[in-house]
């Protein structure tokens, strides 16, 4: 009898460690993967909780598309995207005017003065006016680079998608305002809804913020001043006021005052349109961010301070 109980108790501890090392690396493995899932999930979530991530280790922003050859510049084609974003340029920004059919393209604007600084020649009855699709799309700039639509900018916007697009639209009236980005929003709904969060809206006026936020709220702003209507006070209590991160000023209101009480507010300032390295330096050591640019090179360009001989003789002080 006391074998058989035996015999059972061995046979049940046998069965026991048998059930414990099926079931405890099953569990080991749920558990391992929930927590890495949980960790993964986590990471994702993380990278989009700032919407001005892309300010960090982007201290240049191609103005119009960018130059190119050293000469040409406010281009606004597809070489000048091209071209920028091969030299490191992650930001971009562009020009937009509307056709007379309707179109958003990418063009400064539609003065005469323009017409003979993009090497195109009209006939005197479009020269200084709006063109069509067609006719914009036909005149090539300088005669080898192509002009972009919105629609194509945004297809471009799919090949490189760590690429972002600030949009400079001149106007700040209220029509004009609403008739731009209820396109912009629309073309890219239709196209890749996603790029929408890669968009960047400069906003001319305080009021603009809200036009262009009751037709898309945007993932971020810049708010730009170079149409001098805003003082710095406004300009401070309004980006506090929306969250906005980022601050685009000319040269002739940049002052150190004014940009350390933006930095105080952990607002980013960035000059526009700076094509000097030593310039460049001297806005770094006063504090502001980054600049627009036609021409540096985020790829070649040193990224350390100049030491204050080196740019003393260069600018004023």
């Amino acid at each position: 009898m006391k074998g058989k109980r035996r015999l059972f108790i061995l046979f049940t501890f046998i069965f026991v460690i048998f059930c414990i090392s099926e079931v405890y690396p099953y569990h080991k493995r749920a558990y391992s993967y929930t927590i890495k899932q949980k960790t993964e999930t986590l990471e994702q979530n993380n990278k989009h909780t700032n919407p001005y991530d892309w300010v960090e280790g982007n201290k240049f922003i191609a103005h119009g598309l960018g130059g190119l050859e050293g000469t040409k510049r406010v281009t606004n084609s597809k070489e000048a995207l091209e071209n920028s974003y091969k030299n490191g340029y992650r930001i971009v920004e562009v020009d937009f005017v509307i056709t007379t059919d309707g179109q958003l393209v990418a063009r400064h604007d539609w003065k005469e003065y323009m017409f003979a600084f993009l090497g195109q020649h009209v006939t005197t009855d479009k020269l200084g006016k709006p063109l069509n699709l067609n006719e914009f799309k036909s005149l090539k700039i300088h005669k080898k680079y192509h002009p972009l639509t919105l629609e194509e900018i945004v297809r471009l916007m799919k090949i490189y998608p760590d690429l972002y697009l600030v949009t400079d639209t001149k106007s700040n009236s209220k029509d004009e305002v609403i008739k731009v980005f209820s396109n912009i929003v629309s073309t890219v709904n239709q196209i890749e809804p996603s790029v929408l969060e890669r968009i960047i809206p400069q906003l001319y006026t305080i009021e603009m913020y809200d036009f262009i936020n009751n037709i898309y709220p945007f993932k971020s702003y810049i708010l730009t001043l170079y149409q001098g209507n805003i003082t710095n006070d406004e300009a401070i209590e309004f980006v506090k006021d929306k969250g906005i991160k980022v601050v685009t000023m000319p040269e002739t209101l940049v002052n150190k005052e004014f940009i350390s009480r933006l930095r105080q507010n952990n607002v980013n300032v960035y000059v526009n349109t700076i094509n000097d390295k030593f310039i460049y330096h001297h806005y770094q050591i006063i504090g502001v961010h980054g600049v627009y640019s036609d021409y540096l090179i985020p790829n070649e360009y040193r990224t350390d301070f100049l030491f204050p001989h080196e740019f003393e003789t260069k600018i004023n002080p």
